[in-house]
């Protein structure tokens, strides 16, 4: 890995880290990054195999909207990892934008508009969590596709 890749999961790390201690974020926002980071890295992993293959591929910008929405910390894993697209410039320099994009939005979540916005945003998710689990239509809805019966 180079050290502008190290320096960069260092930083998101640090910063949603102190972010959710201090109070400005709430937990899911780091739960989001790790969940589409991880879905990233196996998305890569996927790609990369069926290169090797010489199947069907994932599109680029299939990568790239993953990188924007939270994935980029997964996605550069794979990138050293899998030795894959880390050759090809086009593709590193809309990577990085994403990178870029995605770190913006973060910023913009801890101005005062954007916390706002963020904890009103993760008031309702709660909410609607929270009333799912009451009704037991998650429980239902969990039994269901996993083709339990429920009593």
């Amino acid at each position: 890995m180079t050290i502008l890749n190290y320096v960069s999961i260092f930083l998101i790390t640090y910063c949603l880290s102190t972010s959710y201690f201090l109070g400005y974020t709430p937990l899911i926002v780091s739960v989001l990054y790790i969940l589409v980071s991880l879905l990233t890295f196996l998305t890569y992993f996927r790609d990369k195999h069926a290169a090797q293959k010489g199947s069907w591929r994932i599109s680029e910008n299939i990568l790239h909207v993953f990188s924007l929405f939270c994935g980029w910390p997964g996605a550069i894993i794979a990138q050293q990892k899998f030795r894959h697209k880390t050759k090809k410039v086009s593709f590193r320099f809309v990577f990085w934008i994403t990178v870029l994009v995605n770190s913006g939005g973060l910023i913009w979540l801890h101005t005062s508009e954007g916390s706002s916005y963020l904890h009103n945003y993760t008031s309702e998710i709660e909410k609607l969590i929270m009333s799912e689990i009451s009704e037991g239509k998650s429980r239902n809805t969990l039994f269901a596709l996993l083709k339990f019966q429920t009593y």
